[in-house]
Parts: structure tokens; sequence; C-alpha cells
């Protein structure tokens, strides 16, 4: 049985300052990572048990979910699959050890308008575990 983790990445903008906070629904799945940086990248490490998935998702402000996003550096060892405000990392099966990957988010922060535009990398550094 595949299970699926979710992670949500929850971004208040305060002027030119994001502050993030992670939320796991599930215990075999782990994301850590730096705040977002408007234009910058911002690094976070990925923890799972070999056969699951990761989803994480993201908001600009609390509410707005990406406008898009991108693959940057696809996984070498997975794939990354884009559902909406909801990214997936799932690993090739009977793999463990790790991987890496890097997200570009696109969007607008909250009651901005065009002129707020915000984009931002994250870099992952993943870790499958095997199962025990």
């Amino acid at each position: 049985m595949k299970m699926t983790c979710i992670v949500q990445l929850v971004c208040a903008a305060v002027f030119s300052i994001s502050f993030c906070v992670l939320h796991a629904e599930e215990t075999k799945c782990s994301v850590k990572r730096e705040p977002f940086v408007n234009g910058g990248v911002s690094t976070g490490t990925m923890t799972l048990e070999q056969g699951n998935v990761c989803q994480f998702s993201f908001k600009f402000g609390q509410m707005n979910p990406p406008d898009s996003w991108e693959l940057a550096e696809p996984p070498k060892s997975g794939k990354v699959v884009f559902k909406e405000d909801i990214a997936e990392y799932q690993p090739n099966a009977g793999f463990a050890g790790d991987d890496k990957f890097v997200v570009t988010v696109f969007g607008k922060a909250p009651n901005c308008g065009t002129r707020c535009t915000r984009n931002g990398r994250f870099e992952f550094a993943v870790t499958v575990r095997s199962k025990s």
C-alpha cells in the first residue's frame, strides 16, 4: 500500500519579510525548510519511508496558491508531480537513498494585484529511508 504524506507550507509576507510554517499530516513524511525568499532560493530537507510519496502545498500570504509551479531541476531517482497548489515527490519503486530537486513557484501576494509579483525557488535534499 502506498502512503501519501501531506506537508503544507503556509507563508505570510510582512513588508519584505516572509515567514513559513510547515504542517505534516503523516509521520512517514517530514519536510523542513528555510523561509520563502522572494526572488531567491530557500533550501530544505524532505525525509520519507521507501514506498511512500510526500505531498507539500504552498500559499502566498496563507491564502493564494501559486499561479504556476516549475520543476527547475528534476530528481534523479523519482519524479515531482504538480496538482494545482500541491506538489508531490514520488521516489522510484524500490529506491532508498539520497535525491534532490528544485521547484520554482510564481504568484502574487494577497490583495496586491500585479505590483506584488512573487517568485522563488525551493531546493530540496531528499532522504528516502529503507522500510524497517
